[in-house]
């Protein structure tokens, strides 16, 4: 018998972490917590005696025992998904495979999928996913993703509507609807997945830093920020389309209005793809964002 290997699912954070450079964008990956990536890279490297990364302000880089097992892992890794590629049907009888940001695919996609015209045999299996799009390693039919050009290379490109951001809060948190520096005065809250919204923001709009702010929460994701502030924690800095709709029912504000961040919401389909349901699916997004309005 061989010896006992480290869990596959330390091996995994551990591949993805040295692929992305980066627990934060692997935990994106992976969807898990950034913390559930750390301890599970710290595990392994306890098992096996042996740094993995050295780690600094600037980032993390492999070690030499880290570049070997990372070489392997990722050969391996390879083979299994090359093999269970082979096991499964065909692309053009599959369903179709969407992979999504978490946020959007809430606020936006999941809301509308009823309107997509498709026949009683066809399925679609929404999946949430914030990894990178890498042709090397495509596990989706089609991909949304935000990101601003060049495009990734091996996918047809279709951009959906421009990203823009803006701070919001709840109507309670306001003296007055356009009361601005009082919505500049709250706790400001953040996400791990954009923690410079707010300065960006700030320095898009020749605000500047604002002193006055008081010190609020960070999130994992979107979803969750949504939902302090809608339980009134605070404002943020977020993206239109994920609180359009809240802010026309009333339940949140936004007195700054939004502007545009120069990112992009796309879809992507790997350039040899077959299934031509991915195709509709495209063509059916692009119609749906023609007016680059994300609250219709």
């Amino acid at each position: 018998m061989g010896a006992k290997l480290p869990s596959l699912r330390a091996l995994r954070a551990f591949e993805a972490t040295a692929r992305a450079g980066s627990l934060t964008r692997a935990a994106e990956e992976l969807s898990v917590t950034h913390g559930a990536v750390s301890r599970q890279v710290r595990a392994l490297e306890d098992e096996l005696g042996h740094r993995l990364f050295d780690r600094t302000a600037h980032g993390m880089t492999l070690t030499r025992a880290g570049t070997h097992l990372f070489a392997a892992s990722q050969a391996a890794f390879g083979m299994i998904e090359g093999a269970v590629e082979t096991l499964r049907p065909s692309r053009a009888n599959r369903h179709l495979r969407v992979s999504c940001l978490g946020t959007l695919a809430m606020r936006w996609l999941i809301p509308r999928l009823g309107r997509f015209p498709k026949q009683a045999s066809e399925r679609i299996l929404l999946e949430e996913s914030y990894a990178p799009l890498d042709i090397e390693r495509v596990t989706f039919d089609i991909a949304i993703r935000v990101d601003r050009p060049p495009w990734p290379q091996g996918f047809e490109i279709t951009p959906l509507f421009e990203d823009r951001t803006g701070p919001v809060c709840t109507p309670a948190s306001l003296a007055t609807p356009d009361d601005i520096d009082a919505l500049l005065s709250l706790p400001r809250l953040h996400t791990r997945t954009r923690l410079s919204a707010w300065q960006d923001w700030l320095q898009a709009t020749g605000r500047g830093r604002c002193d006055r702010a008081q010190p609020g929460s960070t999130f994992d994701h979107f979803f969750y920020l949504v939902e302090a502030l809608l339980a009134g924690e605070g404002a943020a800095v977020v993206p239109q389309i994920f609180v359009a709709e809240l802010i026309a029912e009333g339940r949140l504000v936004a007195p700054c209005g939004f502007v545009a961040t120069g990112l992009t919401y796309f879809a992507a389909i790997p350039a040899d793809a077959k299934l031509r349901l991915a195709r509709r699916f495209a063509t059916w997004l692009a119609e749906l964002s023609a007016d680059r309005n994300p609250s219709v």
